[in-house]
């Protein structure tokens, strides 16, 4: 070891590093910093002498060895288990198979031509509210037309997309949340009208 790295090790010399945190709390200058800084190859003989010279920790004969195991608290808890299952008799009864298999999901119908007809209009609201896009849903095509371009998109998500990209935006969205069909009730948002 060099004088200067004994020299930090027994005089607790602060890291780089803690002076770094002291800078960037603004408890020193940078000048200060600079100034009291070691260099980055003697703050690692520094960092690797402090590990070679730390004493361990004395173990007694009660401490604890080894790796934690939740044995202790898993044989109270199956313990429990078997009190309670002997004093109000078995769950098993009582509880179908289905019910213990995770919720089934309802997948909700992508395809527009359940939920559209010929001709729908449709807009999509961008920027805050400023813009509103236009278009229609073509049945032959199972397509949303976009009435100032006139281009075709196969899934609302890929429309609502091409409305933000006209105004500079480019978004990653759920066109059906995004889309409002005009319906007998007024404009509705798409997505209520799946099944």
């Amino acid at each position: 070891m060099n004088t200067n790295t004994q020299q930090a090790t027994s005089n607790n010399m602060p890291t780089r590093s803690d002076l770094l945190i002291l800078y960037m709390d603004r408890k020193i200058s940078r000048a200060e910093f600079e100034e009291h800084a070691p260099p980055i190859e003697e703050e690692e003989a520094v960092l690797r002498a402090r590990q070679i010279s730390a004493d361990p920790l004395p173990i007694g004969p009660g401490d604890w060895q080894g790796v934690p195991t939740n044995e202790y608290q898993d044989a109270e808890q199956e313990e429990d288990a078997e009190q309670e299952e002997h004093e109000h008799g078995s769950q098993a009864d009582t509880i179908s198979e289905a019910s213990t298999n995770r919720p089934t999901r309802v997948k909700k119908n992508t395809d527009m031509r359940a939920c559209m007809r010929d001709g729908q209009n449709i807009r999509v609201i961008t920027g805050r509210g400023k813009n509103k896009n236009y278009g229609n849903y073509r049945r032959g095509r199972n397509a949303l037309q976009d009435i100032e371009t006139g281009n075709y998109y196969s899934s609302p998500t890929a429309f609502v997309k091409a409305q933000h990209l006209k105004i500079g935006k480019d978004v990653s969205v759920n066109g059906w949340d995004k889309i409002q069909c005009f319906t007998d009730d007024g404009w509705v948002v798409m997505d209520t009208l799946r099944t």
